[in-house]
């Protein structure tokens, strides 16, 4: 792009409109998903939005007496975290996959490149910030001084402006770069314009934006170095901002914090009685009816005129607020024979109906919101909840991640791309394989414990006690995969993995195994121990051979193992029978 161009971009961004539109959805997020003090909250924009809302559903007093009862940080973050935990579970599906193929040999360099920027941990780290509440993030391809290439992610706080191509890929992207101080000690800012020809920055000025000497670098990548973080979009009309799980709810969410915020309120006066008794006469002097009526001259066109003024009787101000212990003063209407006061006096019980339909409302909006982020609400903690429902959700928490994750797949793949033709050039071919995986860690360690217990006790059979099992496995060690591993080879190893020891035992008397199956599954962990002190990590050995020869090797040993039990339980034997036929000898 010319400078000429990229100049008059900068003086009048084309997207300026979007990219604020885009600062007031990122602030909705911000409102419900961080755990802001008051000071901070307030100064998000759109918290403007939310008071005003309120303002224009309340009256003046009560809108003023009800902000006093908000609490910080809003309890809304809590509901919006425990989405948040199912949600970035689309990172650690169990049979993800990365790969790349070239038309060249010797590539250590590049495959050196993608191991130290470790894209794959990029993308789960800033991912999970992503999907919280900074949809509308950029990942772009930069160099440092040394001329080595790094990726960085621009947000939206931090964008001045960006251009989209027909097919929604970037056209160009201009961003806040740096601040540094001139020559008078002044702070200035810096503007970074990357196209599909240059990298450049310029000091901003007031009524300009000059290049920084040293700062136009030809990258020859064909295409801007940027891309957005999501590719999933709010609006088919708008190529920026972007759709996360949270987005279609932000309106529940904020209903939801509404009326939390009016139970809290209500709380405070709504389960305790009022009481009515008779009005009595206030001992401020002038007060009526909770005024005090002050009578003030004044001088208008050279005439001195009156005018009565109405100020609250400091006495009687607090008896209209409605809280524990409320008493509420009403006329007293008494025959001249009855003592003042007598018979006005009672206790009101307010109805708590009105209580459990907001509780229960509430209850509703969570659930909704849970439903539609997740794919799960509170049914699932019911005892009562059968397979079928169970299932149904399973499938619907695993179908909105499938839905997620081709947003990760797809930015792997570009950053894979971006940076093999920045070392090779633009028309280097090379095919990426992009894979985040489609088994995802949907329930916990303690529900699939719980399955293989009842599978177990229930007869099932064993092909489906062993892929509960092999689920426990993976949940348990998904953060450990070569414990995982030694794991999943201790269990194939086992003839008689799920059953208990007498159910060994029985099986052998009836024959349904042999002796050196039984001792093998019998003492399982010390044959392990003794093979890894023998010879190395059950996993290490044999890495290189095919996993049937690495498994038979090791099987082999674990017969020599057991053979030497059962020899030395016939020595024992034999030692015995003999010492019983011929014994008669005096004891030494």
């Amino acid at each position: 792009m010319k400078l000429s161009d990229v100049k008059e971009i900068l003086k009048k961004p084309i997207n300026s409109a979007l990219i604020a539109k885009g600062k007031l959805y990122e602030s909705r997020l911000r409102m419900y998903t961080e755990p802001l003090d008051k000071d901070y909250l307030h100064k998000e924009p759109a918290w403007d939005a939310f008071d005003k809302f309120m303002a224009t559903v309340l009256s003046e007093k009560k809108h003023k007496r009800v902000s006093d009862f908000i609490r910080y940080p809003l309890n809304s973050v809590d509901i919006a975290e425990s989405t948040l935990t199912d949600i970035y579970k689309v990172f650690d599906a169990s049979n993800s996959y990365f790969g790349y193929e070239t038309g060249t040999e010797n590539e250590e360099n590049f495959q050196q490149t993608i191991n130290d920027i470790d894209i794959v941990n990029f993308i789960k780290k800033n991912g999970k910030i992503v999907l919280k509440n900074k949809p509308n993030t950029f990942v772009v391809l930069d160099r440092n001084e040394k001329g080595e290439e790094y990726f960085l992610t621009i947000e939206n706080n931090r964008l001045y402006d960006c251009g989209f191509c027909d097919d929604n890929k970037v056209d160009y992207i201009a961003f806040t770069h740096s601040y540094g101080l001139n020559e008078k000690g002044e702070k200035v800012e810096f503007i970074a314009f990357y196209c599909d020809e240059y990298y450049r920055v310029f000091l901003k000025t007031e009524d300009d934006f000059i290049l920084v000497d040293g700062k136009e670098i030809e990258h020859k990548l064909g295409e801007c170095p940027a891309r957005m973080f999501i590719s999933d979009e709010v609006s088919c009309n708008d190529p920026f901002n972007k759709r996360i799980p949270l987005t279609s709810v932000l309106s529940k969410l904020e209903e939801w914090q509404i009326f939390d915020i009016y139970q809290f309120y209500v709380n405070h006066y709504g389960p305790f009685p009022i009481i009515e008794r008779a009005e009595e006469n206030c001992s401020i002097e002038g007060c009526v009816s909770g005024f005090i009526p002050k009578t003030e001259e004044y001088f208008e066109d050279e005439v001195r005129r009156s005018r009565t003024i109405f100020n609250k009787c400091p006495s009687c101000a607090d008896k209209s607020l409605i809280g524990p212990g409320t008493v509420v003063n009403i006329p007293s209407k008494l025959d001249k024979d009855q003592p003042d006061g007598a018979g006005i006096l009672r206790m009101i019980t307010p109805s708590i109906e009105n209580l459990k339909y907001i509780n229960e409302r509430q209850n509703s909006l969570e659930d909704y919101i849970y439903l539609k982020t997740v794919g799960a609400n509170t049914l699932l903690d019911n005892e009562a909840v059968n397979k079928l429902q169970v299932k149904g959700s399973f499938e619907t928490k695993k179908g909105i991640l499938m839905k997620l994750k081709p947003n990760f797949d797809v930015l792997y793949k570009w950053m894979v791309e971006i940076l093999y033709k920045s070392q090779k050039g633009a028309n280097a071919e090379i095919s990426v394989f992009s894979d985040f995986g489609t088994e995802f860690h949907l329930v916990t360690e303690d529900e699939i414990q719980s399955r293989y217990s009842k599978a177990k006790t229930s007869g099932m059979p064993d092909v489906e006690v062993d892929t509960i099992y092999l689920q426990l496995i993976d949940t348990k060690y998904r953060t450990n995969p070569e414990l995982s591993e030694r794991m999943w080879l201790i269990k194939t190893l086992d003839p008689l993995p799920h059953d208990t020891f007498d159910q060994k035992s029985a099986k052998f008397t009836a024959g349904l195994i042999t002796e050196v199956e039984y001792h093998i599954s019998s003492r399982i962990l010390s044959f392990v121990e003794r093979f890894e002190i023998e010879n190395t990590n059950l996993v290490v050995f044999g890495k290189s051979l095919p996993l049937r020869e690495k498994l038979s090797k090791i099987n082999e040993q674990f017969k020599i193992y057991a053979n030497e039990y059962i020899t030395a339980k016939q020595v024992i034997v034999s030692t015995k029978e003999g010492a019983d036929v011929g014994g008669g000898g005096n004891p030494k």
